[in-house]
């Protein structure tokens, strides 16, 4: 059986907060599978928990309770995540250096051979609109142009799996368009990628499947249409069985698509 490029089974995370050290609940009982190349879409209200799920799959922090694995791997075997390529909402680039020398500081990160890191800088440029600004101090980069070279950097390395938190913040639409094409090639290689975000639209264009947390719980996970019937039917105040089992009430926040 191939091995999924994630997985979470029966996770909780808490933190102790404040001077009393009050247990705060980040995450409750989240099981959860990305699958090998599949796009998977992670959606919820702020504070849903979907920051510190992208955290523990990437070993930045560990869980309370529950399991992860990185392609069939526990989460502690480090060696995994140079098979990830991650954009974090925030992009945090070193903004003194140009452009392909971002590239060239991030493929020694790596562990990259010096002649792949030529290689492959050479190509995420191209592959990504930045040749012209490859010279270029990344400080003068637009907001949109630091999206590229942040996704250029996740794609050193040739990863398998992409995580990507906000991408399509500051984008205008013909990079919106290049982020879209770069999800669907990457994808058609074989490659996975859990993609967080606020835009319904693009989740219900780009993703295979959706899964939806609420204050730290998974409260969905299949198809788009199917969470619009799920999100329907609570904001009805039905009860509806889909994904992960009955869910009763009115919707607790906005929707997400």
């Amino acid at each position: 059986m191939t091995e999924s490029a994630l997985r979470c089974e029966n996770v909780s995370k808490w933190y102790r907060q404040g001077f009393s050290a009050r247990r705060v609940q980040a995450l409750c009982d989240v099981s959860l599978t990305l699958e090998r190349g599949e796009v998977l879409g992670l959606v919820g209200p702020n504070r849903a928990g979907k920051t510190t799920l992208i955290k523990l799959f990437l070993s930045l922090c560990w869980p309370s309770t529950g399991r992860i694995w990185r392609f069939g791997q526990p989460a502690y075997r480090r060696d995994t995540l140079a098979r990830v390529g991650y954009v974090p909402e925030h992009t945090l680039i070193p903004l003194p250096l140009q452009v392909r020398h971002v590239l060239t500081m991030h493929g020694s990160l790596l562990g990259l051979p010096p002649a792949a890191i030529r290689r492959q800088r050479d190509s995420v440029l191209a592959q990504c609109g930045l040749e012209a600004v490859a010279h270029q101090s990344a400080d003068q980069l637009s907001k949109g142009m630091l999206v590229r070279l942040a996704l250029a950097c996740a794609l050193l390395g040739t990863p398998e799996l992409l995580v990507l938190d906000e991408p399509f913040e500051g984008l205008d639409v013909s990079g919106q368009e290049w982020l879209r094409a770069t999800i669907a090639r990457h994808k058609s290689l074989g490659g996975s990628v859990l993609l967080v975000s606020h835009n319904g639209a693009e989740i219900e264009r780009q993703c295979d499947r959706v899964a939806l947390l609420d204050d730290g719980r998974l409260v969905y996970c299949g198809a788009v249409p199917g969470l619009r019937a799920y999100e329907r039917g609570r904001a009805s105040g039905s009860t509806v069985c889909v994904g992960v089992g009955r869910q009763e009430g009115p919707l607790l926040a906005a929707s997400t698509l």
